[in-house]
C-alpha cells in the first residue's frame, strides 16, 4: 500500500511507478513548502520548536554540493531569522558559522539572503529586515552609521537576484529545471530574431565611453572619448577577467560611494493571477496595496532615518512614486488626533498606534502635553522610566499602545467601574504573533477589554489582534482567545496587577472582578472614549492642558500647517548615543502569592 494514494490493483507496474517518488524528487518539495511557512514569524517558532534546525543542519551535511538545496536551506533560514528571539537555537544548531561561510558564497542567490539572516539576528542591529527585504551593503558590521540608504526596486517579472545583473555578451537561456539550451542547437529562434532587432534600436540611443581613459589627462585633449552604440561591437568587447557581476549595487556601487547602506526589494509580480499563491493569505496586489506593505517593511528596516536615493525599473518606479506621492500628502500627523480611528466601520476594523513593541521594557507613551503629541519615554524624577521583569513575565508581553481619536474623560464617571477616566487615550494590548514596531500603525479587531482601576482611576485595556496575524480570522471575541491563546487572558490580568510592585506600590484592582468583557461591550467604550475626543477637540471642554494641535482635521480651530508642522519636527532634539539602561531592565523580580511584597531578586 502507498500512503496517500488511492491505488487501482489492476493498474500496470507501470502506471505504479508514477505514483512512486524518489528522495531527490521529494526533498525540494518539502523545503518549497517549509519555506512557505516559515515566512510566518509564528510558524518559524514552531518549527525551531520542533528542532527543525538540526534537521535542517543534517540536510545540509547530506547535501553540500547540491545548489538548489542550498538556496532552499539559505533561504529558510532568512526567513526564520526574522524572528530575533531564534538566535540562540541557531547558535546551538551551528547555523551562525555556515551562514557566515554562505555571506562570501560566489552565488548571489546564497551570499545575499545569508548577509540578511545575520544582520537579523544581531543583537545590537534594530534594523531587522524582513521578507522581500534584502541588505546588499555592507555584509559585516561596521564601526560608523551609514549616512545614505540607496533602494533599488525592480521591475515587472524582475528580481533582486537577476535585474540588477551586468548585460551579458552572450546570454544563455535557461531553460525549466536548471537545464540550458544545447551547444549544439544551430537554429535561430524566432525570439532571438527580436532580440537583435530590439537591441539595434536601443544600442543607438546608447554613447559608449571608452574604458581606458587616463585618470590625469591634459586640458588640451579634444578626444574623441565616446562611440555611438549602433557602432560598438558589443560581442567582441573587451571584459576584464573577474569583472562580470549578478549585482552591481552589491559589488560596484559600495566601492564607488562610501558609507551607505543599500538595499534591495525583492517583490512577486506577474502578468496575470487567476487565483492566489496560498489560499489562506489575501494578496495584496494594487498599487496602494504593494505601496503600503513596502512602506511597512521599510520601516522595520529603520529607512526613514537618512537620506534616501531610490533606484527603480519599470513597475519599481510606479511603486515608488506612489509611496513618494503619499508622503507629500501626509507630512508631520499627531498619532492621537492625525490618524483616524476607524478603518472599516461596517466590519469595527480599527487603527492602533504602537507605543512599546512587546518583550521591551521602556514605558513609551503618547504625550498629551507635547504639540503634536510625539510618542516618547516617560520620565520620573529626572530618569527614564521602564517596567519590571516581574516573574515569570519579561517587559511588556503584548504589542501595547492607544487608539487614536480616543480620550478617557477625568470628569466622567463610568457607571461600571465606579470610577473616573485616566485623562489618556484608551490603551491596546495587541496579541497577534508578530512583534511590532514603536509607532507603527496597526489594523486591529478589537476582541473585548478588561477594567483596571489605577490609582482610583478607570483604565481600559482593549483586547485586539492584528487583522493581518494568521489566526486574526478565527478570533472574534474574548471567548475565542483563551482556545488560540491559552493563558493569555489570566496572564495579562496577573501582570496588570503586579507590574507596580517593584517601584514600591500596591497591586493594582480590576473592576468586575477581572472578567474580561465581550466586543460588543468594548465597541460601545469605544463610541463613547471617542465621542469625549470630539468634545476636546471641539472645545466644548477644557482640555487642561492636553495639546489638540492637528494637522488633517478641516475646520479644528487647533489646525496647523504642513510647513508649522515641519518646523515643530526640526525642532526635535538630535538622537545622542543611548544612555546605559536602568538595572531594572536586567533583573527579575520574584514575589509571593500575596503580592505584597518581593522575595528574590537577581541578574538576567
Amino acid at each position: 500500500m502507498i500512503t496517500g494514494h488511492i491505488v487501482d490493483h489492476d493498474s500496470s507496474s507501470l502506471e505504479l511507478s508514477k505514483f512512486i517518488q524518489t528522495e531527490k524528487e521529494i526533498l525540494p518539495m518539502c523545503l518549497e513548502s517549509l519555506l512557505h511557512h516559515c515566512n510566518v514569524e509564528r510558524y518559524s517558532t514552531d518549527i525551531a520548536d520542533l528542532n527543525g534546525l538540526p534537521l535542517l543542519m543534517e540536510i545540509y551535511k547530506r547535501y553540500s554540493g547540491d545548489i538548489n538545496v542550498t538556496i532552499k536551506l539559505c533561504q529558510i533560514l532568512s526567513y526564520m531569522s526574522y524572528n530575533r528571539h531564534l538566535l540562540e537555537p541557531f547558535c546551538k544548531s551551528g547555523w551562525i558559522g555556515v551562514l557566515s561561510n554562505w555571506a562570501h558564497h560566489k552565488d548571489i542567490r546564497v551570499s545575499i539572503p545569508a548577509a540578511r539572516a545575520l544582520a537579523n539576528l544581531d543583537d545590537d542591529n534594530d534594523a531587522r529586515y524582513p521578507s522581500q527585504l534584502y541588505v546588499l551593503h555592507p555584509l559585516n558590521r561596521t564601526k560608523f552609521d551609514q549616512a545614505v540608504d540607496v533602494i533599488f526596486v525592480h521591475g515587472l517579472l524582475g528580481g533582486v537576484f537577476f535585474t540588477w545583473r551586468q548585460r551579458q555578451t552572450n546570454p544563455v537561456a535557461a531553460g525549466f529545471i536548471g537545464s540550458e539550451t544545447a551547444d549544439s542547437e544551430a537554429r535561430r529562434t524566432t525570439k532571438q530574431y527580436f532580440q537583435d532587432i530590439t537591441d539595434k534600436i536601443l544600442t543607438n540611443e546608447y554613447e559608449i565611453v571608452w574604458n581606458d581613459i587616463p585618470l590625469n589627462s591634459s586640458d588640451n585633449c579634444s578626444g574623441p572619448f565616446t562611440c555611438p552604440g549602433e557602432k560598438f561591437d558589443f560581442d567582441n568587447a573587451p571584459v576584464e577577467d573577474g569583472s562580470y557581476t549578478y549585482c552591481w549595487p552589491k559589488d560596484w556601487l559600495a566601492q564607488d560611494c562610501k558609507n551607505i547602506r543599500v538595499i534591495g526589494i525583492n517583490y512577486n509580480t506577474s502578468l496575470s493571477m487567476w487565483a492566489p499563491l496560498c489560499p489562506s493569505r489575501k494578496e495584496k496586489l494594487t498599487l496602494n496595496e504593494r505601496s503600503d506593505l513596502m512602506v511597512e517593511k521599510l520601516v522595520q528596516s529603520e529607512v526613514g532615518k537618512r537620506p534616501i536615493v531610490w533606484i527603480t525599473h519599470s513597475m519599481g518606479g510606479l511603486i515608488v512614486k506612489n509611496i513618494l506621492c503619499k508622503d507629500d500628502e501626509n507630512g508631520p500627523v499627531s498619532p492621537l488626533h492625525d490618524i483616524p480611528l476607524m478603518v472599516d466601520a461596517d466590519k469595527k476594523i480599527f487603527n492602533m498606534v504602537v507605543e512599546v513593541p512587546r518583550w521591551t521594557n521602556a514605558k513609551m507613551e503618547i504625550t498629551m502635553k507635547e504639540v503634536l503629541n510625539p510618542i516618547k519615554q516617560d520620565v520620573k524624577k529626572g530618569k527614564p522610566r521602564f517596567v519590571a521583569n516581574c516573574f515569570p513575565h519579561h517587559g511588556y508581553i503584548w504589542n501595547y499602545g492607544a487608539l487614536p481619536q480616543t480620550w478617557e474623560n477625568p470628569e466622567h464617571l463610568d457607571d461600571g467601574t465606579g470610577c473616573k477616566g485616566d485623562n489618556d487615550p484608551i490603551d491596546v494590548l495587541e496579541i497577534g504573533y508578530r512583534v511590532a514596531k514603536r509607532g507603527e500603525v496597526l489594523q486591529v479587531k478589537v476582541l473585548g477589554t478588561i477594567a483596571l482601576i489605577d490609582e482610583g482611576e478607570t483604565d481600559w485595556k482593549l483586547i485586539a489582534i492584528d487583522i493581518n496575524d494568521p489566526s486574526a480570522d478565527q478570533i472574534n471575541d474574548v471567548s475565542d482567545v483563551e482556545k488560540h491563546f491559552p493563558g493569555l487572558l489570566k496572564a495579562s490580568v496577573e501582570w496588570f496587577k503586579i507590574y507596580k510592585i517593584p517601584d514600591g506600590k500596591p497591586e493594582n484592582h480590576f473592576a468586575f472582578n477581572g472578567e474580561a468583557k465581550s466586543a460588543a461591550f468594548a465597541h460601545k467604550i469605544i463610541d463613547e472614549v471617542h465621542a469625549f475626543w470630539k468634545t476636546l477637540i471641539d472645545k466644548e471642554v477644557d482640555a487642561k492642558g492636553i495639546s489638540c494641535v492637528n494637522t488633517t482635521l478641516d475646520g479644528s480651530q487647533f489646525k496647523m500647517s504642513r510647513s508649522e508642522a515641519e518646523e515643530v519636527v526640526k525642532k526635535t532634539p538630535e538622537f545622542v548615543h543611548p544612555q546605559p539602561l536602568e538595572p531594572i531592565v536586567d533583573s527579575v523580580y520574584y514575589m509571593p502569592n500575596s503580592h505584597r511584597e518581593l522575595t528574590c531578586r537577581c541578574r538576567l
